[in-house]
């Protein structure tokens, strides 16, 4: 969230269930016990989140532990679809692997994260790939 959205009205609740994403992104896996602790809510405040995202299909459960589900994947690889950088820029960059031997990525900025949109290397198969990290941050 960059500055000036800070005085803008929110919804709670929204918020709430991105932190749960959050903790789950990071945590690769946990429990309802375990996010509470980490976000200081309560157990069944967690559980009703956990449960309406599950609906969703943004989280499964498996033996009494959440992890992020594919139906984020599936949002995620339509809005990477959308980015026209994306759109012009896939086959310049397979184009410049083939010619230099190297990898190559494409990676854009949004709301202060390099995300990184594309990915090819001709050590390996095609992969495309998604991911946001900090501008500062280089996942080699």
């Amino acid at each position: 969230m960059s500055n000036k959205d800070e005085g803008r009205r929110r919804i709670k609740s929204v918020d709430r269930a991105f932190r749960i994403l959050g903790v789950l992104k990071e945590e690769g896996s946990s429990g309802v016990t375990d996010v509470a602790n980490e976000l200081d809510m309560s157990k069944g405040s967690v559980h009703t989140y956990l449960s309406t995202l599950k609906q969703h299909g943004a989280v499964m459960e498996y033996n009494g532990k959440y992890r992020l589900g594919l139906q984020l994947l599936e949002i995620g690889e339509f809005a990477k679809r959308q980015n026209l950088v994306y759109q012009c820029a896939q086959d310049p960059l397979d184009e410049l692997a083939t010619e230099t031997g190297e990898l190559a990525r494409l990676v854009v900025q949004e709301q202060g994260h390099g995300v990184y949109l594309y990915k090819i290397s001709l050590s390996s198969d095609r992969r495309a790939e998604f991911y946001s990290t900090r501008l500062s941050d280089d996942p080699s």
